[in-house]
């Protein structure tokens, strides 16, 4: 974002003496600060100089010529014509309302993206000119850099959120990456200085990284993908750490952090000896692109976070697996509550716990975004495709989170329920063979799509005659219309 600051921005940003502070300057300087962490560029525009000269205050008018040499000066602004001065009350030559009209014309050229400034009257001239939306306050400013802020990182289970330069370069994990590509070291100096966005996995009794990540912004022309485009860089789960479903755990890190930035295009660049990564990229939506430009013998492989084109006609299913974990779709699909008890909730959605284990990331059924809930229900209704929410019975009262239908299985044969589930399930063998004994259990394999702004409390769900009292076993909404349910999504 270009920002173009007026003198009574400037002013406060740049008081001369302690005796000159004013109101807004803090609130300027954190506007400022906020620039300078966003990466945007703030502008005087070369005219503005003739403002300042106008200070009769000799020395006061000496210190901000000098202080404004350290803000870059908007290039080859445009001169306002005759017609666009009559259009903005023809302001005198060499007056303030004359050196406003440059700042403005500058505006309509867009030289710059926003012109901030505190001037009543040059928001009145902005709205006149349709250019409301790009005039702006400190204050507003302030939100409109907030956007434009990398969101932070935030913690799943055993996954720690890290810039490159407090990363462990000794660690083991980047023994693999030296033997595969020589230059290593010096690429990893280019992270450090770059800071770029990592991960790693951290289990408890391990002294190394069970996991890494390291991603950047690289944005590419692609005629089926959009901008900003996210780099993953290097992606490994330790020899010593597989089988725990990290791998999963770590694409989710990943995923929630390119959703929260709203990158449009991730993608991959990796061998094809890597088998185990490629299978597990391509199950979360990246799809093969073929080969790295260059003879380097690396496959391209890319996700779309948002789709590009119609959506008509994918399956829900197709479209989450595409496009997800954070979007759905909702046409044509039936909504399940399903009851799940706290301690069960704690195993199969960490996350979502404020207080983590002290063991976390050593659950499997945790760490996945595919998952297994397996229970004594009679339905037979549930499809692939179909939403599960999932209702945390007891104290809470609310649904907590989203699941979207793979499979579904009945059977009483424990063996089968067990191997259906895999380590996606919250339950131990003898949960198994009580749940089979005698009758069919209901196995469902779901993929946790972490969309709820907030929690939806069973009243509100009574209230709205969605329910009809509290959940017992899984309950379909009876409702074609799911309108309500995206109120409550991301």
């Amino acid at each position: 974002m270009k920002l173009l600051i007026d003198t009574n921005v400037l002013i406060p940003l740049e008081p001369s003496v302690l005796a000159d502070e004013e109101p807004g300057g803090q609130q300027a300087r954190e506007m400022f600060r906020l620039a300078m962490e966003a990466g945007s560029v703030v502008y005087l525009h070369p005219i503005q100089r003739q403002d300042i000269e106008q200070d009769k205050n000799a020395d006061r008018r000496k210190l901000r010529l000098s202080l404004i040499e350290k803000y870059p000066s908007l290039p080859k602004p445009p001169v306002p014509d005759v017609v666009f001065l009559a259009s903005i009350g023809n302001p005198k030559p060499a007056t303030n309302h004359w050196i406003d009209a440059h700042l403005i014309a500058a505006l309509n050229r867009d030289l710059v993206s926003i012109l901030v400034t505190e001037d009543r009257g040059i928001h009145s001239r902005c709205r006149t000119l349709n250019l409301a939306t790009r005039c702006a306050t400190v204050a507003q400013t302030l939100e409109l850099l907030k956007e434009e802020l990398p969101a932070k990182p935030g913690r799943l289970p055993a996954v720690r959120p890290v810039l490159a330069h407090e990363l462990d370069e000794s660690d083991p994990i980047f023994d693999s990456f030296r033997a595969d590509y020589p230059p290593f070291d010096t690429w990893l100096k280019k992270c450090r200085e770059e800071h770029r966005q990592c991960w790693t996995v951290e289990l408890p009794g391990m002294s190394t990284y069970a996991g890494i990540c390291i991603v950047n912004r690289q944005d590419r022309v692609w005629a089926d993908a959009t901008n900003p485009t996210l780099k993953i860089c290097s992606f490994k789960i330790a020899e010593d750490a597989v089988g725990a479903k990290l791998g999963e755990l770590l694409l989710h890190a990943v995923l929630r952090y390119a959703n929260e930035n709203r990158y449009g295009t991730l993608f991959i660049e990796t061998f094809d000896k890597q088998a185990a990564l490629i299978y597990l990229l391509e199950c979360f939506g990246f799809r093969q692109r073929g080969q790295k430009a260059g003879n380097s013998g690396e496959i391209e492989l890319r996700k779309l976070m948002v789709p590009t084109g119609s959506t008509h006609g994918i399956a829900p299913l197709d479209f989450h697996q595409e496009f997800g974990p954070y979007r759905i779709s909702l046409d044509g699909v039936r909504v399940f509550v399903v009851p799940i008890e706290p301690r069960f909730h704690r195993m199969l959605f960490p996350d979502l716990e404020e207080q983590r284990s002290l063991y976390e990331g050593t659950d499997s059924c945790g760490n996945t975004l595919r998952k297994a809930y397996l229970c004594k229900a009679v339905t037979k209704q549930i499809r692939p495709g179909d939403v599960l929410l999932f209702y945390k019975s007891h104290a809470r009262q609310e649904v907590t989170s989203v699941g979207i239908v793979e499979e579904t299985i009945r059977t009483a044969d424990a063996d089968q329920l067990q191997k259906f589930a895999s380590k996606r399930t919250v339950y131990e063998r003898s949960d198994i063979e009580s749940m089979t004994e005698g009758r069919n259990a209901l196995g469902i394999l779901f993929r946790y799509a972490p969309i709820l702004k907030e929690a939806i409390r069973l009243q509100g769900l009574t209230d709205s005659c969605l329910l009809n009292g509290t959940p017992q076993s899984i309950v379909q909404i009876k409702e074609d219309d799911h309108t309500w349910l995206e109120a409550y999504l991301k």
